[in-house]
């Protein structure tokens, strides 16, 4: 499955994220003659979370959106013990 980046904290709304910062555009670039609308991809935050879901393009910014599916959302690297006792 195809991993990309995703900045958390660039929320559309309450179901998108905005794909425009340099690390989502440098996987998407990477990908472009694989990318489709409704591709299940992985999408990422190296060290935080990461999330299966669906890209979508949005024809008003024109780039490619995230719809994280937050059910599969899991804390990856040294995150994952974040809020744990050590």
């Amino acid at each position: 499955m195809i991993r990309i980046y995703c900045d958390w904290n660039n929320s559309i709304d309450e179901h998108r994220i905005d794909l425009g910062c340099p690390g989502s555009m440098d996987d998407i670039r990477r990908h472009a003659d694989v990318l489709k609308e409704g591709m299940r991809v992985t999408f990422y935050q190296p060290d935080e979370l990461e999330a299966e879901g669906a890209l979508a393009f949005d024809q008003a910014s024109k780039r490619w959106v995230a719809i994280p599916d937050m059910t599969t959302m899991r804390y990856i690297g040294r995150s994952a013990s974040f809020g744990k006792n050590a």
